[in-house]
């Protein structure tokens, strides 16, 4: 399995390698493009024998107290490529890079319901916390 952490100049491709994984609604090529130019954006794709099998991205950020964390957004893995290792080597390598870049937390949230991600976060060590979640549309 091959995970590359994409840049700008990977835009175009990325969009084509999404397509198929990410659920959430379309992609917007120049919005992509716009993010990959960001050097704090993480965007890792996983591909097994060139094929696009899943992604994570998240964004680095700088904190107040003068600490740096990585916050992952979004992880998903092809349905026909769940359960073989995929989610793992894509936290293992957001992981690696939130050190190699300074960060001393890596956090996201997922919903409690969602039983295959977090049997996968707990098995790689991640410690649940309580929180309560709120969002707003700013459209």
């Amino acid at each position: 399995m091959e995970i590359t952490r994409l840049s700008a100049v990977d835009a175009a491709t990325a969009t084509v390698a999404l397509g198929d994984i990410y659920t959430s609604g379309s992609i917007d090529a120049a919005g992509l493009r716009q993010a990959l130019r960001n050097m704090d954006f993480v965007l890792l794709v996983a591909k097994r024998q060139g094929e696009p099998t899943g992604y994570l991205h998240g964004a680095l950020i700088h904190r107040v107290d003068g600490d740096r964390m990585l916050m992952i957004y979004d992880l998903e893995v092809a349905a026909a490529h769940r359960r073989s290792g995929v989610g793992t080597a894509l936290m293992r390598e957001a992981r690696r890079i939130a050190r190699s870049e300074g960060a001393t937390e890596t956090w996201l949230v997922t919903e409690s319901d969602n039983a295959e991600a977090v049997a996968l976060y707990e098995s790689l060590g991640g410690k649940q916390f309580r929180a309560v979640g709120y969002e707003w549309s700013e459209a």
